[in-house]
This record gives C-alpha cells, structure tokens and sequence, in this order.
C-alpha cells in the first residue's frame, strides 16, 4: 500500500483525473465550495489536496477515510476512486449474489444525496440491510444444518 507523500513517479499508475472528478462531485453534494473549504475541517491540508489534484502524490488509505468522514461518503467507495483498492478485491466470500436491487438503488440514490437527504434514507437504508443480512445468516445456518 503506498505511503502518504510518496512521489506518484514511484507508484503504479493511480486514476488522477476521475479521482479527482468523483472528489469534486463528493465536496459539491456535501456543500463545500472549494478544496480549501475542505482543508479547513482538518481532515488533510490543502497542500496535499492540491498534491493529489496534480497528481504528485497518491492518496493514502488514513487520509482518505478522513476525507471521506468529511464529506460522508463511503470511505471504501473513496479508496476504490483512488485505486487503492478495486470492487473485486471487496468481494467477501459466502456474501449471496442475489443483493436486493433495492439495496443498489438505495446506495446509489445515497451518494447522490446531501447530508440532510442522507440521514432521511438512513432508516430506509438500515431496515432494508438488517433484512438482507438477516436472510444471509438464515441462509448460512440452514447450509451448516445441511453440512
């Protein structure tokens, strides 16, 4: 995992550009007019966002959790943006394949969402995750019964 500050020219290639669109789309969803707007919660310094803008330096896996608490979007989906991380490397095993189509419409309706729309979809969220994970673990504990 690349370290924060490490030169881009020694790192694989990362995805400067739609990183730093997704980044911008995430700071105007949650109000913030500017990079350093953003700096000025603390969570990192304009002088490494202005790094990551430029693609000087790769984003590190602390620095982009707190960007992403700042911003409240899903630090993981912050990472994949990065190319820290890919969506395949995030498949966990046993998970079912049969996620709700509801659950994909209500997480991408949530990342379109501002902080207040947000935590109105929190509860339609949580209800309709605690019935999935609810029929994942039935699931595994018929296939223990089974086994």
């Amino acid at each position: 995992m690349p370290i924060v500050g490490t030169p881009t020219s020694e790192l694989p290639s990362w995805p400067v550009e739609s990183f730093n669109n997704y980044l911008l789309d995430a700071m105007k969803r949650a109000g913030f007019a500017s990079r350093h707007a953003l700096a000025e919660t603390g969570a990192v310094s304009a002088m490494l966002l202005s790094d990551w803008k430029n693609g000087k330096v790769r984003p590190g896996l602390d620095a982009l959790t707190r960007v992403a608490e700042a911003l409240g979007v899903p630090k993981i989906e912050m990472w994949i943006q990065a190319g820290l991380v890919s969506r395949d490397e995030l498949i966990i095993d046993g998970l079912p394949d049969d996620v709700p189509a509801e659950l994909h419409q209500l997480m991408d309706l949530h990342r379109k969402c501002n902080a207040e729309e947000r935590e109105a979809l929190r509860s339609d969220l949580g209800l309709l995750l605690d019935t999935w994970l609810g029929r994942l673990e039935f699931r595994q504990r018929m296939e223990r019964r089974k086994a």
